[in-house]
């Protein structure tokens, strides 16, 4: 019996402008990545695509993070448990 979960984060900084942040690595769902701009959980305000590419996707706001705000992105998946 194993366990399977994958945690990958990639933090940006952003610059008032920029509306799309890169998730470079495979996820299965938009569920899946948790968005926070400096360290609060957003729910709204923003897109993810790119689900079951083998080389991300990406994250779009409807506006652009203020210049200096942390913008996280990180893979949540749900707990799995694979078994024989």
């Amino acid at each position: 019996m194993s366990v399977e979960a994958q945690t990958v984060e990639y933090v940006y900084v952003g610059d008032g402008v920029s509306v799309a942040f890169a998730f470079p690595s495979k996820f299965l769902s938009a569920a899946d990545i948790i968005v926070g701009l400096d360290g609060q959980e957003q729910i709204g305000g923003f897109v993810t695509t790119g689900a079951g590419a083998e080389n991300g996707g990406s994250v779009t706001f409807a506006a652009a993070p203020v210049n200096g705000v942390r913008v996280s992105l990180l893979r949540r998946p749900p707990a799995s448990q694979l078994i024989d």
